[in-house]
């Protein structure tokens, strides 16, 4: 029998689709091939397809003791248009039963969703998996890095001409040279959800710090200028995990991270990055390994209190002695065991010493805070004595080599406030005939029981010093005129000057304690202590004479010279020009003050100012007094509310406009609507956690809230707004920019 050539054909195509479409909808994919996975809790070992239902065989994987619950909140969805499928049933299991896994950490699900249509590829599931091949089995990817990303890192590499510093006492310690990290995320995948990684800058002498955003390409690069003044022992943060690395001023170093590092710490709640997925290039590659291998042991914040309340200053004292005992084992086996660097087994040292010194620092400081909770405990009832202190003298406070360790910012803060350096400036001896509460009492002004406390309070504790210098700022500027017609009549003619505080008479009494009562010296750790108090005691000075009486006497007291370069930087960034000759304005003896004007502040061009400005021109044609909050932060809340009627006061004004930014992170949508709408909030912007990343950076804040302002044309004016200070600013920023 002949068949015509066409009618064949046809048959054959009609019985090959029958065929394609018989095996697409009644079949077995065991093992499945996908494009990424964010998870390692589980793999997919099966896909079963049918007319009726599709199955998707889940193969658990989790530490014991762990459990799930498996909600209905699952879903495939097909990955070229998106088309998403729920979740119908679970065979033999119930939707939120906990399963709770033994030993063997192994489980089996088997999840059953709606048929899936003839002509789908590709399915993803649950934003856990993406790209599951409905008819290829699994295939090993490459483990080796591309060779134009390797190329790419070794150009980058190659550019460092300056050697590493040979010890931490060169004179090349500090440096503002550029230093870089360049680097590749092998098997990463946009679908990870961030294309971002952020380094926390920090000048721990001057106390300032700022973000720094990592940029991650699309085929897993990244790269950031990192901002040091010394070399450091550091970390950056990468999706959430923390990534150690140790680098120098003027180096760049190069890491290869895995893939599979973020998702073996996700299985194991960890939120560092694992050392063995992590491999280090360029100069510095040795030290970094050497640094970053051993860990000193934990220590057990769970009970800390409960020591605290249960035990001598002795017994404490005791516990952080033995932990250090135990880290000196773990050093020295390190050692005896391998090859090191003279420089890492100098930051291994220091670190050790530092563990044990803040130790027992936060011991005393939580003895003290504890004692208004538990007011009976016979156990922190008393002070420590000063030869507490005596452990400062097993360390040697003159080396360089203290600052690169990254728990160093730690110790300092509790050096520098501790109870034998805690000494604060106080007013001279001079006391006007009447004070200046009493004038206001006499000019029939009423004050508010916190402005009478501001005028009447004398003691503070360092922490407390910044939020009293905002607050009476405020005051001074609301009572400007009564402050200045009091200063004419009862001080101006009974002093020589304007010098209320002599900044100086704290740092000669911290002298002769540290000289003659811990039987310290004059030291480098010291020193800086005096450049890290510098923003808050210039604060309170309001003229550039004092600054300047002040930058020449403290310099002369330190004796580094970089120190000395960052102290005057930080004077001359509030007072940038040097004091003028007293000049007699109607017949008022005064000092010229230099009063600086708002500037427009350029902000980089890139990709976060492109972001923020997606944003802000949307009122563009108003002064924007922009809000960068969270839900999450206490502060930032409390504020919103105290201005719940000024907005309300506000409203519709056709000058300015309240603008609020927060991350999805740090304000989780439930708490974020549930807020937003009781404050009555408006032109909200919740904007992914890289967005943010970049914002922060733009604006270089790491906490919040912070406040900026921009005028009507989108320039920025001010950075750092005084949200506290808005009644008192606005009618100047309106007069001046309406």
């Amino acid at each position: 029998m002949r068949i015509h050539k066409s009618l064949f054909c046809t048959f054959f195509l009609l019985f090959s689709i029958l065929n394609i479409s018989a095996e697409n909808l009644d079949s077995v994919i065991e093992d499945p091939s996908y494009e990424f996975a964010n998870t390692k809790q589980f793999k997919i070992s099966k896909i079963e397809l049918s007319e009726k239902e599709t199955k998707i065989h889940l193969d658990w994987n989790m530490p014991e003791g762990s459990w799930i619950k498996c909600g209905r909140d699952a879903f495939i969805r097909n990955s070229e248009t998106g088309e998403k499928l729920s979740i119908l049933s679970i065979e033999n299991e119930e939707f939120d039963t906990r399963i709770t896994f033994d030993a063997s950490g192994e489980h089996h699900s088997v999840f059953i969703f709606p048929p899936l249509k003839n002509d789908v590829e590709k399915i993803d599931y649950n934003d856990q998996f993406f790209g599951l091949s409905l008819h290829e089995k699994k295939k090993e990817k490459s483990k080796d890095i591309p060779s134009d990303v390797q190329d790419w890192i070794n150009a980058a590499l190659a550019q460092v001409k300056d050697e590493p510093i040979e010890n931490y006492e060169s004179d090349e310690f500090f440096s503002k040279k550029p230093a870089k990290i360049i680097g590749y995320i092998k098997g990463y995948d946009q679908r990870s959800g961030f294309d971002t990684g952020i380094y926390y800058a920090s000048n721990v002498l001057t106390r300032e710090d700022y973000p720094v955003t990592i940029e991650i390409k699309e085929d897993g690069r990244f790269e950031a200028d990192i901002p040091l003044v010394h070399p450091v022992k550091s970390n950056f943060f990468i999706n959430g995990k923390v990534v150690k690395f140790y680098l120098e001023p003027g180096q760049t170093l190069g890491l290869i991270l895995d893939w599979e590092g973020f998702l073996e710490a996700n299985y194991n709640y960890s939120r560092a990055y694992p050392k063995a997925f992590i491999k280090y290039q360029g100069k510095l590659s040795r030290i970094n390994k050497e640094v970053n291998t051993i860990e000193f042991t934990e220590f057990d914040y769970s009970d800390f209190q409960s020591s605290i309340l249960n035990s001598e200053l002795s017994d404490l004292e005791a516990i952080a002695l033995n932990e250090k005992a135990e880290n000196e084992k773990i050093l020295q086996n390190y050692f005896s065991n391998t090859d090191l660097l003279e420089k890492s087994k100098e930051i291994l040292s220091n670190e050790k010493d530092l563990i044990t010194a803040t130790r027992l620092f936060n011991y005393v400081m939580s003895r003290k805070e504890l004692r208004t909770q538990h007011p009976d405990n016979d156990y922190i009832k008393e002070d420590e004595d000063i030869d507490f202190y005596t452990f400062l003298q097993d360390i040697n406070l003159n080396k360089q080599a203290l600052l690169v360790n990254s728990n160093f910012s730690e110790f300092i803060n509790r050096f520098e406030y501790s109870d034998p350096l805690r000494y604060q400036f106080k007013y001279n001896n001079f006391v006007p005939e009447i004070s200046f509460l009493d004038y206001l009492k006499s000019m029939d002004i009423n004050l508010s029981e916190e402005e009478e406390y501001l005028l009447k309070s004398k003691a503070l504790k360092p922490e407390e010093i910044e939020e009293y210098n905002k607050k009476i700022k405020v005051f001074f500027k609301k009572y400007a005129k009564e402050s200045e017609a009091h200063r004419k009549k009862y001080v101006t003619p009974y002093i020589e000057d304007h010098v209320f505080i002599d900044f100086m008479e704290p740092w000669h009494k911290k002298d002769s304690v540290l000289q003659n009562q811990l039987h310290l010296k004059n030291d480098l750790i010291y020193d800086i202590t005096k450049v890290r108090s510098t923003k808050f005691d210039i604060q309170m000075m309001n003229e550039s004479k004092v600054a300047y009486d002040y930058l020449k006497n403290q310099s002369a007291t330190i004796e580094n010279e970089f120190l000395i370069k960052e102290f005057t930087r930080i004077i001359k960034e509030k007072f940038p020009n040097q004091p003028k000759e007293k000049q007699v304005v109607d017949g008022d003896p005064t000092e010229t003050t230099i009063a600086i004007n708002n500037k427009i502040i350029t902000l980089p061009d890139g990709k976060p100012k492109q972001l923020f400005y997606d944003i802000a021109n949307n009122y563009k044609g108003k002064i924007l007094f922009i809000d960068f909050w969270a839900t999450t932060c206490g502060p930032c809340v409390a504020t919103i509310k105290h201005m719940k009627e000024t907005r309300k006061k506000y409203k519709d004004n056709p000058d300015f406009e309240f603008v609020f930014i927060t991350d999805e992170a740090q304000s989780p949508l439930k708490n974020y609507e549930s807020f937003t709408k009781e404050q009555e909030l408006e032109n909200l912007h919740r904007v992914d956690t890289d967005t943010y990343n970049r914002f922060r950076q733009l604006f270089k804040f790491n906490g919040i809230p912070r406040y900026i302002v921009l005028n009507k044309n989108g320039d920025l004016i001010d950075d750092d707004f005084e949200m506290h200070n808005f009644d008192y600013n606005l009618p100047l920023i309106l007069k001046k920019y309406k």
